[in-house]
């Protein structure tokens, strides 16, 4: 199976909840989920507007299909990821690219 697309899960480690979902995050094969600590990473997140933890981006086969909190429970993350077609804002869209590719090159460069 090929991996169709990455979750970004915004996080902080003082979230409980955030805490009890990544100890149950299960193997995905369909998407890679990379956690963001809301606290070490904020310099790239700047502008990026969310509330509460913790806070789901999904980016389907290259496009972004969901921003925003979901119930913290991997089936409905993962069924949310597989269907979630909803409208982003253009700035949102942006500063959700420039995010992954900031990501992108710190990890292409921690090589």
């Amino acid at each position: 199976m090929t991996v169709t697309g990455t979750i970004y899960i915004l996080c902080a480690e003082w979230c409980r909840v955030c805490s009890e979902l990544k100890l149950s995050s299960p193997p995905s094969f369909d998407y890679q989920i990379i956690w963001i600590d809301i606290d070490r990473d904020e310099d790239f997140l700047e502008g990026l507007d969310f509330d509460n933890l913790p806070t789901i981006a999904v980016n389907h086969g290259g496009k972004w299909s969901f921003w925003g909190t979901a119930e913290p429970l991997w089936k409905h993350i993962f069924k949310l990821a597989k269907q979630a077609k909803i409208a982003i804002d253009t700035d949102t869209l942006e500063r959700l690219s420039k995010m992954e590719d900031f990501l992108r090159n710190r990890t292409l460069s921690s090589f």
